[in-house]
């Protein structure tokens, strides 16, 4: 639930001098170039992650309405722990951006607004 350390740890994981990976959460046994093609895949989907947050956040959303946002544009199927799931990395993603200072938030009526600042 860290995207700097997802980041870091996908990319250290590329520079691993090994002919074969196995993936803890996997059953296969992956070569060299299949573990680098995944890392990339990987990467690129942390990417589009955070270019629709920004886009969404082009207009002001509390966290359950860009979760909303989400789930509606990528056809997210949710139970009741997948929702606190997804929650909780929008929150990460989220705590990410703010980091990075890419958006900003505020407090209006109750509620926490995060958008990104108009240049």
């Amino acid at each position: 639930m860290d995207v700097e350390a997802a980041y870091n740890s996908l990319r250290s994981i590329e520079k691993i001098d090994s002919d074969y990976f196995v993936v803890s959460h996997a059953s296969d046994i992956y070569s060299r170039e299949n573990i680098v093609d995944l890392v990339h895949r990987n990467i690129d989907n942390i990417d589009n992650q955070i270019a629709e947050i920004l886009e969404f956040l082009q207009t002001p959303l509390t966290r359950e309405e860009l979760l909303e946002s989400m789930s509606l544009l990528n056809e997210y199927k949710m139970n009741y722990k997948q929702y606190h799931l997804y929650f909780a990395s929008i929150s990460a993603f989220i705590t990410y951006l703010m980091d990075k200072e890419e958006i900003k938030y505020s407090i209006e009526n109750g509620k926490l607004f995060y958008y990104v600042e108009e240049k």
